[in-house]
């Protein structure tokens, strides 16, 4: 992590909150650059005792000094451990809103299915087009496919970016647009680097600047 992150960070939403009083940037009306009350540390301790995994250094920061959700890219970000699956609010993740954190991340490069996977074939009658539909959500919603990750926030229209906790990949964030048959595949900035939790959220406020200043 930076040494000036988490002062950048303050900086940024008090400068925000300022300047866009109508919550004219994407999203901003759900947080009003906002944080949440920070985590404690045992809290943080416990989960990682819990997933047997160790939170990347720039994230548990974050949660530890700053905040434990709140203002951040697209509706904000999500409390450790809750995400807005069941579209009544937070919940905890249950079965579906994370892999298992303690396996690694089981992809590289870009992942989906091959564009005619969604295609249905021609079937006879509504329960063969049920089982086949079923049956493509039980591959393509595996948990194995988010393996070492889990939502941090909500873009909209069910497209959710993930935190990389385990493997090579540790701490990078990565897009999940599976809901529109678009995959998974790690967040980018303009010369196609890897994202980090701390880049996306940097770029997320040098981004809110510009629309509000300009």
């Amino acid at each position: 992590m930076s040494a000036d992150f988490l002062l950048r960070v303050k900086a940024d939403l008090a400068t925000l909150r300022a300047a866009d009083p109508g919550f004219d940037v994407f999203g901003s009306a759900a947080h009003r650059y906002e944080l949440l009350a920070p985590a404690r540390d045992d809290h943080l301790a416990a989960f990682e005792a819990a997933h047997g995994i160790a939170l990347p250094s720039a994230y548990r920061r974050f949660l530890r000094e700053l905040g434990n959700g709140g203002a951040g890219p697209h509706y904000g970000l999500f409390p450790l451990g809750l995400w807005d699956g069941g579209g009544q609010g937070l919940e905890p993740w249950g079965e579906y809103g994370a892999g298992v954190l303690r396996e690694p991340f089981p992809h590289s490069t870009p992942w989906n299915l091959p564009d005619d996977r969604f295609m249905p074939p021609d079937l006879d009658d509504v329960d063969a087009e049920e089982a086949w539909q079923t049956a493509l959500d039980a591959e393509y919603f595996d948990r194995s496919l988010v393996a070492g990750a889990f939502p941090i926030a909500h873009h909209g229209c069910a497209h959710r970016n993930l935190l990389v906790v385990t493997g090579p990949h540790r701490g990078e964030v990565w897009l999940d647009a599976r809901a529109s048959h678009e995959g998974i595949a790690p967040e980018v900035d303009a010369q196609g680097r890897r994202r980090t939790f701390e880049t996306w959220y940097l770029d997320w406020l040098r981004a809110s600047l510009a629309t509000v200043s300009g």
